[in-house]
């Protein structure tokens, strides 16, 4: 990651660091180094309740619930069902009606957790961090649980939690990542605690 987002006391967004494809959110469309903090620019959003940086993007949440993201799109990770990149948050459409409760993204891959217990996925999959399911442009449900709360991305693997406190993990595995105690790969989450 070449960049860093954060979210203020009053519920704003800001980033710093590398803008090569707008991550720093704003909206200027100018590739270069944004030092010190500055203030993403949103439209007509409410407060924002999360926020997490990928390798070249990021997503956020809203007060509504509302998913957003923006930056580098070009491997589908703001989950827009396109490829282009977008220097502001872009509210993820999704046909569900849904509401999200946690967000993360990871190297050109994003993952995140419905309202009512269902764990997404979109982006890259080369390690199986998305779970079984080829590269995906917008969020596709991961399993049948209905159970998850809470999701985190790593670099091509992810780590969940589901209601009862149990921990899962997915995708590369080459040095251990998972820790459940191999270096196998996995496309399904396999719970490790």
């Amino acid at each position: 990651m070449w960049h860093g987002v954060a979210l203020g006391t009053d519920g704003s967004l800001w980033a710093w660091g590398a803008n090569l494809w707008g991550q720093v959110g704003e909206g200027d469309g100018v590739e270069s180094l944004r030092n010190p903090v500055t203030r993403i620019r949103t439209e007509g959003t409410a407060t924002w309740v999360a926020v997490s940086a990928g390798s070249s993007h990021n997503v956020a949440i809203c007060s509504e619930g509302f998913l957003w993201a923006w930056g580098d799109n070009r491997q589908g990770q703001l989950g827009l069902g396109h490829s282009t990149a977008t220097g502001i948050p872009a509210r993820i459409e999704t046909d569900y009606g849904i509401t999200w409760v946690s967000a993360t993204a990871g190297d050109n891959f994003a993952m995140a957790v419905s309202r009512d217990g269902r764990l997404w996925g979109w982006g890259v999959n080369r390690h199986g961090q998305l779970g079984p399911a080829a590269n995906v442009p917008t969020p596709a449900q991961i399993g049948d649980a209905t159970n998850w709360v809470y999701v985190s991305a790593g670099v091509g693997h992810t780590v969940a939690v589901r209601e009862d406190g149990s921990v899962w993990a997915w995708g590369e595995n080459f040095s251990g990542q998972l820790g459940d105690g191999t270096s196998d790969m996995r496309n399904a989450p396999v719970r490790v605690r």
